[in-house]
């Protein structure tokens, strides 16, 4: 049996109460939170509800699926722009770094390996990506660039290439060792990042 429409019946008119945007992001960001803490294999809506402070119909009405509520969860948070240009190749990759150490502080839960692990398919691991990874591996891929232009690098290695050379290190600081990211480590990964680069980018050029 059917719902009976609401109001007057007239074509083209909504049915039910307008959607509450106030309502949408306290879910979403209960949502955040629970990602953050559980990852997505310890991921419920229904501690999501609970945090939220809702009923499960307000939830359920918006996202009828806890996949659907963790993709709108993750599109909540837009791209960062994230433009670096200090003028020389070191700098550039120091600032860099000094940017990714920032934002696996704040964002580190939903970047990191260990909250979507378990959701390597799509569309998960192509919004974590298109989130966390696209935009700082595609400042590096100027950063490269300029330095090439400069005369600072001879030949770049590929981008992708060097993004890993560049991340693992603070992945591997925040993730692994679980150690604040800091401006000492910054500065010794910078050394260490600049000068491995230099040298693939001299070996590719001779």
């Amino acid at each position: 049996m059917t719902d009976a429409p609401s109001g007057s019946g007239r074509a083209g008119r909504p049915r039910g109460r307008k959607r509450d945007a106030a309502l949408d992001a306290v879910i979403l960001e209960a949502a955040l939170a629970v990602l953050a803490e559980q990852g997505y294999g310890g991921f419920t809506v229904s501690e999501v509800i609970a945090r939220a402070g809702v009923s499960s119909a307000t939830v359920y009405r918006r996202w009828p699926t806890m996949d659907g509520l963790v993709v709108a969860a993750l599109g909540s948070l837009a791209p960062e722009p994230v433009e670096i240009d200090t003028g020389s190749f070191e700098g550039d990759v120091g600032e860099l770094i000094r940017h990714l150490g920032g934002v696996l502080a704040r964002h580190g839960h939903l970047s990191g390996s260990g909250s979507l692990g378990s959701a390597s398919k799509a569309p998960f691991g192509e919004m974590v990506d298109e989130l966390f990874v696209k935009p700082r591996r595609d400042a590096l891929g100027r950063i490269l660039r300029r330095a090439e232009q400069r005369g600072e690098l001879a030949s770049p290695a590929p981008v992708a290439d060097c993004w890993s050379f560049l991340a693992g290190p603070v992945h591997h600081r925040v993730f692994v060792r679980r150690e604040p990211f800091t401006e000492a480590f910054a500065r010794a990964a910078t050394t260490f990042v600049t000068a491995g680069l230099r040298e693939l980018g001299g070996r590719r050029g001779s």
